[in-house]
């Protein structure tokens, strides 16, 4: 017998400057994972926001909304504290909740965002694209039902994004993850539905659904 979904959604969030999002009932289930394809602008990031309750400033969700996990999430804001170490920026959630800290798991983290050797260091002396990996090995230390990550490769060599991407995938192994990209082989490399917005609506396809298809759903 199937368990209920980890998180339901159903609903319209409307914005600024006429912006309407229709989201049908959006479901995920236990182990899921859902990668999410849209153009700029077409709302992507502000559906993550709404799935984990952060409603962004100007819009608004008249639906209902079911959880029954808690999540994790990494955002295109990399909110790092530059006073902290890389390796403590990792374990901000458990700094936050007073519990013991697992110092070896943040080291094994960062070893598989490709940050090796980088705990000691200060946020500050880091690139952009390695506050990004920071930023996504922060969300991996997090022990949560559902992760939601928005663009969390954008910056990096594809080269580099298929590494970090395949090191999720084994981290994800039975977690329900939603994955925001613009990349349909990242979405791909999911294995499992592919959800395209376009036009207002969520449409979802197979994940071995052709390029053109899903780039016209995108228009």
């Amino acid at each position: 017998m199937r368990q209920d979904p980890l998180l339901q959604v159903s609903g319209k969030i409307s914005g600024p400057q006429g912006f309407s999002l229709e989201l049908g009932s959006l479901t995920v289930h236990d182990g899921m994972g859902l990668a999410i394809l849209g153009r700029s602008g077409a709302g992507k990031s502000t559906l993550l926001r709404v799935l984990a309750g952060m409603m962004p400033e100007g819009f608004a969700f008249v639906g209902q909304r079911y959880v029954r996990t808690n999540m994790a999430f990494m955002l295109q804001e990399f909110a790092l504290i530059d006073a902290y170490s890389v390796r403590r920026n990792v374990m901000l959630g458990g700094l936050l909740r007073s519990e013991r800290l697992d110092h070896t798991r943040a080291e094994t983290l960062l070893d598989q965002v490709g940050l090796a050797g980088f705990g000691q260091r200060k946020i500050a002396s880091l690139s952009g694209g390695q506050a990004r990996r920071v930023s996504l090995a922060r969300m991996l230390y997090e022990d949560a039902g559902i992760w939601l990550l928005d663009e969390p490769f954008a910056g990096l060599d594809v080269k580099t994004r298929k590494e970090v991407l395949e090191e999720v995938l084994v981290s994800a192994a039975g977690r329900s993850m939603m994955l925001v990209t613009h990349d349909p082989r990242e979405a791909r490399m999911l294995g499992q539905p592919i959800m395209v917005i376009g036009q207002g609506r969520l449409h979802y396809f197979a994940p071995d659904a052709p390029d053109g298809v899903l780039l016209e759903a995108m228009s």
